[in-house]
């Protein structure tokens, strides 16, 4: 480039030595020129040059690039704002508010099906709740049933047997009363820790009631400051079990043992002893004697 400019500028130069006359300044004015001009014409021929470069590179480099690369990309994007501008139609506007619904039912179908099972835990809950409650029932039923039963074979005529085994407890209630006293097979009358008539009468509180042992042994003890004393008596009721008896009843709570007996002391003796129920527990009420 700069040879080519050259040579236009020699050839120039030449021409207007051989056809044109000029004075000396207006030469100098020329010559001036001229260099001014190829001066501008070269610093234009350089921008240009670079110019041209600086394109090709940055052509270069937005090919080379993965924004170049990923055009489809943005054509698609592009495409998708676009459409975004249009205006929508009435039935994709429906179509959206379908589907909308749609979705809020799948959630709401979603959240039931979340919830369930707590439902049905709090069911389970109730029924195994009321299932406890109801073995309870029966439990307390089948408790309360055993004690009506028991009670029932109490209250119920009982056997003879029971009575019989009372009345052996009274026969030998002399010597239940002697483990008490002091010395007492050699005569000795002092008890060794009661000293009070009500302490015998609780000793005999397992076949007889606090009535009927007050009643016979009350004028048999005697107490002294803190101590308490057996009075020798004659006349202690005698039955005997080989002997014919009966046993009658007088009410759902009271039976009575009867029998009559003949001794050297007092004769022909109609002897009646009382059996009362007591707190679920039948014991001697009463004893009776009478001379027939």
């Amino acid at each position: 480039m700069n040879n080519f400019d050259k040579n236009i500028k020699d050839k120039l130069q030449n021409h207007l030595n051989k056809n044109i006359e000029f004075s000396s300044n207006e030469k100098e004015k020329v010559n001036n020129y001229m260099n001014k001009k190829w001066k501008f014409s070269t610093k234009k021929s350089l921008l240009t040059l670079c110019t041209s470069l600086v394109v090709v590179l940055g052509c270069i480099l937005i090919i080379s690039s993965p924004a170049y690369i990923g055009n489809d990309v943005t054509r698609i994007i592009h495409s998708f704002s676009e459409s975004k501008k249009e205006p929508v139609g009435k039935e994709e506007l429906s179509s959206l508010f379908k589907q909308n619904e749609n979705d809020q039912t799948n959630v709401d179908e979603n959240n039931d099906e979340l919830e369930m099972p707590k439902e049905t835990d709090s069911k389970n809950e109730g029924e195994n709740q009321a299932k406890a409650e109801e073995e309870n029932e029966e439990s307390n039923k089948e408790i309360d049933e055993e004690n009506n039963e028991e009670k029932n074979e109490t209250t119920k005529t009982p056997n003879k047997e029971v009575f019989i085994d009372i009345l052996k407890q009274y026969e030998n209630m002399s010597d239940l009363i002697g483990k008490q006293i002091i010395n007492y097979e050699n005569g000795g009358y002092e008890f060794k820790t009661f000293t009070k008539k009500e302490d015998v009468y609780n000793l005999l509180s397992e076949f007889m009631t606090y009535k009927a042992a007050e009643e016979y042994w009350s004028l048999r003890l005697e107490e002294q400051g803190n101590k308490l004393f057996l009075i020798p008596m004659d006349g202690d009721v005698y039955f005997d079990l080989d002997v014919p008896y009966v046993i009658n009843k007088v009410s759902e709570n009271q039976y009575e043992f009867v029998q009559e007996i003949g001794s050297d002391l007092h004769g022909e003796t109609e002897v009646t002893i009382t059996f009362r129920l007591n707190d679920q527990q039948w014991l001697i009420d009463e004893i009776k004697t009478q001379v027939l």
